[in-house]
């Protein structure tokens, strides 16, 4: 199995070991690519169990000293992270279901596409034909017609 560059190691290790007082409560360990990044995230909690990532950044990974506090509030940080990004990803839904519902006007150029790839990443699957979908997206919007 691939681990942290020697170097890296021996510096969380340094970090860890360290006795002083004016010791900062994190190391930042720089991180080169995407791919040295996530053998970071897999080989840490192997290598250093009592250790976990705070920060993952494009330039660095910072790691702190694991404690039942800093674990409950990654994980409320996480899920807070989570829920935003599903209230973005639902945003457009909610509009289509408004236009839906209102029996709204849609107008565009050429729109055929567009409302296939709609229609099969937010409402449901596309049928077998093609007039099949032409009777189900003239159903949603009456006054719209292929």
């Amino acid at each position: 199995m691939l681990s942290l560059i020697p170097m890296d190691r021996k510096g969380i290790q340094n970090w860890l070991e360290d006795p002083s007082e004016d010791k900062y409560s994190f190391i930042n360990v720089p991180v080169t690519s995407s791919y040295y990044k996530r053998l970071l995230h897999q080989s840490l909690p192997e290598m250093f169990p009592n250790l976990m990532i705070a920060s993952s950044k494009r330039t660095f990974l910072q790691i702190v000293e694991k404690t039942a506090k800093g674990t409950e509030t990654l994980k409320f940080a996480r899920q807070a992270k989570f829920e935003k990004r599903v209230r973005e990803a639902i945003g457009l839904r909610r509009v289509i279901d408004c236009l839906i519902e209102n029996r709204s006007v849609v107008v565009g150029h050429n729109a055929f596409q567009d409302f296939v790839f709609v229609w099969s990443q937010f409402i449901g699957s596309l049928p077998e034909t093609l007039e099949g979908f032409c009777k189900l997206v003239s159903e949603a919007f009456p006054k719209y017609s292929f």
